[in-house]
């Protein structure tokens, strides 16, 4: 029996800062070893997280890592099913944490969840606080990763009761295939390479096509919300992923300007609402609007309005760089006039007030 208490997010953004291993053993009906620590995650949970356990920065700060505590967990699982309740989060966060490790943790996997909706179908939900309720099971603990675990213990007692033959408990044991078990793995690698700044993340398959591009404030949250596995609407994106890359970019104006032209040129449709973007102006017919940030501090990007549209953008040092129109011209990056989508963009910038400066030209 597992039980882990993350510091919160899903099983790519949380990592272990509290885990209980109990080995139960079928035959005898009880707890022959067990293993309960707080974890040092290497990050501070997040205060809902804080509140819920108990568990406070000062504890984790002494606490082991997890590579202290990783050959105990394998030698106490080995040969066992991995039962927890809602398994998909405590096997999923553990798989993260020993490929940060460079180890491939499988083990066949039996979630409580699943084999109470199954024995004790009549309940409304099957949460561990409802079966707790309805199996009347005395619990200290509750929300530490050891508690938790006992509880479970006892509840998975009350289930196996009731299937004496095992044959609805062995039909829902999962076994780790190839597939499954390298996948996260490989999944990780992709997220660990991207970073908490902002900028233009970008998703390719392994012939090198654009699956993905988009401007975000952190790019390594967008990333793991991808392949998080609730995230139900990146399913089909998921599965074709084989190469990211993340852009920094301080301006979020330019940021999704150029992962819209990204988007353009392997000829993705924009929104409908884009269509109406000729009838809104810039707040300049021949122009310069200089923004207030570029790809990095101590630069700005420029904006070059001509005839009422954006024609190109360029990224500047220094103020006199943006005030010599024919090294500036050299600088520029084209915007294609039938993008109405930059229309749309500049115009709802200059509308809040986004714009550090606006130069309007002859």
């Amino acid at each position: 029996m597992v039980d882990i208490e993350g510091t919160g997010g899903n099983i790519y953004r949380s990592r272990i800062m509290d885990i209980a291993v109990l080995v139960y053993d079928d035959e005898t009906g009880e707890v022959v070893d067990s293993f309960a620590t707080v974890v040092n995650p290497g990050k501070k949970p997040d205060a809902y997280v804080r509140k819920m356990t108990g568990i406070t920065p000062k504890m984790l700060k002494r606490a082991p890592a997890f590579h202290e505590i990783a050959k105990r967990i394998v030698q106490m699982t080995e040969g066992t099913v991995l039962t927890a309740h809602n398994a998909s989060f405590d096997y999923g966060i553990l798989k993260q944490e020993f490929a940060r490790l460079g180890y491939d943790f499988r083990r066949p996997v039996l979630d409580t969840v699943e084999l109470a909706a199954r024995l004790l179908p009549d309940l409304k939900g099957h949460g561990l606080d409802t079966l707790i309720e309805a199996l009347k099971i005395p619990v200290s603990g509750r929300h530490r990763a050891l508690g938790d675990a006992r509880a479970t213990v006892e509840v998975l007692k009350v289930l196996l009761q009731k299937d004496p033959a095992r044959e609805v408990t062995r039909s829902l044991i999962r076994q780790p295939s190839d597939e499954s078990s390298d996948r996260p793995a490989k999944e990780w690698k992709l997220i660990d390479r991207i970073p908490h700044k902002s900028g233009i993340l970008s998703l390719y398959d392994r012939h090198g096509r654009l699956l993905y591009s988009g401007y975000h404030p952190d790019m390594r949250v967008q990333m793991e919300k991808i392949f998080a596995r609730q995230a139900g609407k990146y399913r089909h994106l998921r599965r074709h992923v084989a190469r990211a890359s993340a852009e920094e970019m301080a301006s979020p104006f330019i940021g999704r300007l150029q992962a819209a032209l990204m988007r353009k040129n392997i000829g993705w449709r924009l929104h409908p609402r884009f269509a109406e973007a000729e009838s809104l102006t810039l707040p300049v017919q021949n122009g310069l609007l200089i923004d207030r940030k570029g790809r990095k501090p101590g630069e700005k990007a420029v904006i070059l309005v001509e005839n009422g549209k954006p024609a190109g953008y360029a990224f500047v040092n220094l103020d006199w760089q943006a005030g010599d129109r024919e090294s500036l011209r050299r600088r520029m990056t084209p915007i294609p006039e039938d993008c109405p989508y930059t229309q749309w963009l500049a115009a709802r910038y200059a509308a809040k007030n986004y714009f550090d400066q606006i130069i309007p030209r002859e």
